[in-house]
């Protein structure tokens, strides 16, 4: 109750404000000469007249936002990493660090604000000021009963000493400065019935303090349209930004937003580029789903967002845009060099989403090179190495048309040097501060920034941003669909194993998972879980890299810890696309296909984003196999409602792993088993039209896919695995061998089976050869199904096609049991 006392209090703070100011006049706070010249409650010079947002990082900064190191830090200094710091800290030099960086500042003109200051304004000269802090202490308290006091009867007096009455009493006494304390270290106090002396006992105490609040950065984001509250990805930081929302309403900022869950958006990763774009960084911090809330809303202003994916790397020293990058000029960015360029095992690539005539984003061009991305918008690069970045090159804070302050001496030499770079560069003293994981830039925000590129009626202070009823609706890409019959694709979609790890409801019908609960907990207990993720990215990398420099086109995604679905990055599994040319069905139209998929927690992989961003645009025609989960016999014909099922319940199953198609000749060789239904299978062939060859392969083998693979004149097949009639495996050799569309058999052995020879997968790329372009076809496997293959059997496939592509993948196929094959979907 109190903490919505203290939200109402809040909007009507803010409406008043509003309802007081012209709109056509900036906004003046209100005069603080009613606050008393005290310690508690400082006097501050009038907030400036200015609008509160920015529009390019290289505008001059006006108002910044500071939070200096206290008690909370003390605290957070007794275990650094447990409070997310990177190093034990002195806390007394770290203060005078801060106390220098906010003197420059204002040396440099910017008018500088605390939070404490913002918490103590007004307090000691205004009732509702004082209620209002009193408010958001009284929601920071907590009274417990100790465990073994709960069962103890209580009398009227201790329910009343427990009580929400008897805390607001203790509130109300209290001095500024008190309240300030609690509301920045959430104390807890745990108390038992006593025998004697008082009625209660404190037995301890326990803090939940705001060790974080120094890096103002985080909790907020200044768009052209005005300030956005963040959604904290750390648990211990998430009420950082109800403190800082308090802190804004009460100056009367504009504050046009507030990111939900699951939607999860730092400051760190956003960078302010002109009226035309701005960055927003996703991966270890941030996440599209926060992305897409300011886009459907409107809250950017600008006609573009390139959004920069990190989705290979994800590593704690690059957490944030702002840590390896920087814009230090009107056209002049810092980039770490490591992250640079299509070879980089950690490079970022770029979704740029551009705003139509009808409010709306769309996905304008996707996955595009970082460096290729800011060099095409016109910046020049200064290149920063991976040793600087980790010493904070990258996080200086541009003060506005090329003043920078920098904590690190090479680095700002280095951009000295450039001639590109057009300012000035001071050095701030900052080693204490860092030891907490960050620099100046993350330590300040900036509310307000002259906006340079203003038009008249943009420099006017809006208050009430009414939220856009637009939607992020990427756009229908150029037509790609072939016009030619091909078994292989230049288009597919991938999913990087962000939140990937063995999948306990897959495992019990996937063999080729038998080691992965013993080899999570070796490889985690010899590296630890936050490395041994980045091992396994770094051979998705690898798979990403090596088959981009075939031509191939590539939709990236990735997937998040609350979606729950360990297995996403074998996105083959869940659906598959089809030509007109393929399907010869009288309909020029491109169909796609939902499956059926067996385990509860595969099924929500079926994403709306991948359906919006590519499949429903692309392809007109839906079959959607989704209702043979829940035991229906029937299929839909649009993507929608998309099932999240969470029962295991009796159903009919069709994985695409459990059909290995001869597109060219339009039959699908089927194994029935568990994720594989008959039922399932002939309502997909009415809807496709395809023959169907069913093959019995051993129960545990759970995907036919383990057995088959298919490419344009090749085919790899264990005709050993083959159950039943054994003359089976010499008719489907023949009619492989035979059929209109002839291919060259190479048979593997069961243990090569085993080793994923038969999850190899056939791309067709372009390359340039003697300065003209032309197709290619290469086939793609991992390192282990490479080794496992004879010399006899690898020449055989060498001389069909231009190349052989092979990949460490030893992690993501011994947890997830699967290789090549589902971890690309081809779009056909």
């Amino acid at each position: 109750m109190a903490t919505q006392k203290l939200h109402r209090q809040q909007s009507a703070l803010g409406n008043t404000l509003s309802s007081q100011i012209p709109r056509n006049k900036l906004y003046t706070p209100p005069s603080p000469t009613s606050i008393s010249n005290t310690p508690t409650s400082p006097t501050h010079a009038q907030i400036p007249a200015v609008t509160y947002t920015q529009s390019h990082e290289n505008d001059p900064a006006q108002v910044v936002l500071l939070h200096s190191p206290g008690l909370s830090n003390w605290m957070g200094s007794i275990h650094p990493n447990g409070s997310l710091y990177e190093f034990p800290v002195d806390l007394e030099s770290a203060k005078a660090e801060h106390d220098g960086y906010r003197a420059t500042l204002e040396k440099n003109g910017v008018r500088v604000i605390t939070v404490k200051e913002i918490l103590s304004m007004d307090v000691d000269g205004d009732v509702v000021a004082r209620v209002q802090l009193e408010d958001l202490a009284l929601s920071r308290i907590k009274y417990e009963v100790v465990r073994d006091n709960a069962e103890t009867q209580f009398n009227e007096r201790d329910k009343f000493l427990l009580s929400d009455t008897y805390k607001r009493q203790c509130v109300e006494k209290m001095s500024v400065g008190q309240l300030v304390d609690v509301i920045l270290n959430a104390p807890t106090i745990y108390l038992k019935k006593a025998d004697k002396d008082t009625e209660l006992l404190a037995v301890s105490y326990s803090f939940q303090p705001l060790v974080n609040l120094v890096f103002t950065r985080d909790q907020q984001i200044t768009t052209r349209k005005g300030i956005v509250m963040a959604n904290l990805s750390s648990p211990i930081r998430a009420p950082e930004v109800e403190v800082m929302r308090f802190c804004l309403i009460k100056l009367g900022l504009p504050v046009i937003g507030q990111v939900p869950s699951p939607g999860k958006i730092e400051g760190g990763d956003f960078f302010a580029a002109g009226k035309s774009l701005c960055f927003i960084g996703v991966g270890l911090r941030s996440n599209m789903a926060g992305v897409n809330y300011l886009m459907e809303n409107d809250l950017l202003g600008t006609t573009k967002v390139a959004v920069v994916k990190d989705y290979f790397d994800q590593n704690q020293q690059r957490m944030h845009l702002d840590t390896f990058m920087n814009i230090m000029g009107q056209k002049t960015m810092l980039v770490l060099e490591t992250i640079i360029g299509d070879s980089s095992p950690i490079r970022r690539l770029v979704d740029e989403y551009e705003k139509g005539k009808d409010g709306r984003y769309r996905l304008a061009r996707h996955d595009v090179e970082f460096s290729k991305y800011v060099k095409g918008e016109g910046y020049s690069i200064v290149h920063v190495s991976e040793a600087n970045q980790i010493e904070y090159g990258c996080n200086g804070l541009n003060l506005g048309n090329g003043t920078v302050l920098s904590v690190h001496l090479d680095t700002a030499k280095q951009l000295a040097r450039s001639p590109h770079f057009d300012g000035k560069i001071s050095i701030v003293p900052f080693r204490n501060m860092m030891n907490m994981y960050g620099s100046l830039r993350c330590c300040s925000q900036v509310l307000s920034r002259e906006r340079v590129d203003a038009t008249e009626e943009e420099n006017e202070l809006r208050y009430n941003f009414p939220p856009s009823p637009t939607h992020a609706t990427p756009v229908k890409n150029s037509v790609h669909h072939q016009v030619h019959h091909y078994q292989s694709s230049n288009r597919v979609v991938m999913i990087s194993p962000t939140n990937f790890y063995d999948n306990s409801t897959t495992m019990q019908d996937n063999p080729l998972m038998k080691d992965s609960a013993a080899h999570t907990e070796k490889l985690s207990s010899k590296v630890g879980r936050r490395n041994m993720r980045e091992l396994i990215l770094k051979e998705f990398s690898d798979l990403h890299m090596a088959i981009q420099k075939e031509g191939i086109e590539i939709y990236l995604f990735t997937h998040e810890a609350y979606e729950d679905t360990p297995d996403a990055v074998y996105v083959a599994d869940w659906f598959s696309t089809h030509s007109p040319a393929e399907l010869k069905d009288g309909s020029d139209q491109p169909l796609f296909v939902l499956y059926s998929m067996k385990a509860p927690n595969r099924r929500t992989e079926k994403r709306k984003d991948i359906l919006e961003s590519i499949l429903v645009p692309e392809y007109p025609r839906c079959v959607n196999l989704s209702k043979l989960e829940n035991g229906e016999k029937t299929a839909a014909d649009h993507p929608t409602p998309y099932v999240k099922n969470a029962n295991n319940t009796p159903g009919y199953f069709l994985e695409y792993g459990s059909l290995v198609l001869d597109r060219l000749n339009k039959v699908a060789y089927v194994d029935l088993g568990a994720r594989c239904s008959k039922e399932a299978v002939e309502l997909w062939s009415s809807k496709l039209g395809y023959e169907v060859v069913y093959i019995e392969l051993p129960e545990h083998i759970h995907h036919t896919d383990t057995a088959l693979a298919l490419g344009t004149k090749w085919a790899v097949f264990c005709e050993k695995a083959l159950l039943g009639d054994q003359n089976q495996a010499q008719e489907i050799i023949k009619r492989l061998e035979q059929g209109p569309h002839p291919r060259v058999v190479v048979s593997i052995t069961e243990e090569q089976m085993y080793n994923f020879c038969g999850q190899i997968i056939e791309i067709r790329g372009k390359k340039v050869v003697d300065g003209k372009e032309r197709d290619t076809t290469a086939i793609v496997m991992s390192n282990r199904a490479y080794s496992a293959l004879r010399k006899d059997q690898l020449d055989i496939l060498g001389s069909i096609v231009d190349s052989v592509i092979h990949v460490p993948l030893d992690n993501l196929e011994t947890l997830g049991g699967g290789s090549v094959k589902g971890l690309i979907a081809q779009l056909f």
